[in-house]
């Protein structure tokens, strides 16, 4: 298999890993804290009585855009995030840097 191109460059030092469990916490966390507290009474004004619905189908769409990061990430395990995986689609350049903007 060939070594990815990022390797070649820039090799990735030692580190400790995260364990599933810390994992699992910081993301619970993040979608608590930034999906509940901070948009609930929006939510809810705007979806009347389907806002139960609307929580559901916004983890569907959290936990494909988590499974596809992850993919990604084990694909590509370079530095870089967003980045490197727009840059391993497309090629760096101009293109890149538009499609990254947040």
């Amino acid at each position: 298999m060939q070594m990815l191109e990022c390797f070649k460059s820039n090799p990735l030092p030692e580190r400790k890993s995260l364990g599933y469990w810390s994992i699992l916490s910081i993301a619970i966390g993040g979608m608590v804290g930034g999906g509940i507290f901070a948009v609930l009474g929006l939510a809810a004004q705007l979806a009347h009585g389907g806002t139960p619905v609307a929580f559901a189908l916004a983890g569907i769409v959290a936990l494909t855009t988590s499974y596809s990061y992850a993919r990604l990430s084990v694909t590509f395990p370079c530095r870089g995030g967003t980045v490197e995986f727009l840059n391993q689609a497309f090629g760096p350049g101009l293109i890149t840097g538009g499609l990254n903007k947040q």
